[in-house]
């Protein structure tokens, strides 16, 4: 028998069910920046505004002096070879490790 995607599991796949696949992350988010460090560094995240990004508008509040920006990363996921066990109903199955890297930015100035 043929599933028609990977699952999360070593050596199983599962028909029904939402199952993590290792698909990529799009995220928007609200940095401000510490105005008494001349760097990037001083640049932190304040707010996740979108981790799935759609057509919405949104509206920010007035910054008054402090510096503030929006930031879109994109992180690829992918399976690792760690494992780890997960008990899964009566059986315990071999859970493949999902990690993600950073593959995109940009920035935009407010």
């Amino acid at each position: 028998m043929t599933f028609p995607g990977d699952s999360e599991y070593q050596g199983v796949s599962f028909i029904r069910g939402l199952h993590e696949t290792g698909g990529n992350r799009v995220e928007l988010v609200l940095q401000k920046r510490d105005p008494n460090v001349n760097s990037d560094l001083a640049w932190r995240d304040a707010t996740t505004l979108d981790s799935q990004i759609s057509t919405e508008t949104a509206t920010l509040r007035a910054a008054g002096r402090e510096p503030r920006r929006l930031m879109l990363r994109e992180f690829e996921r992918y399976y690792t070879d760690r494992t780890v066990s997960e008990k899964v109903g009566a059986v315990t199955r071999q859970r493949r490790v999902i990690e993600e890297r950073l593959v995109y930015a940009a920035v935009f100035d407010l």
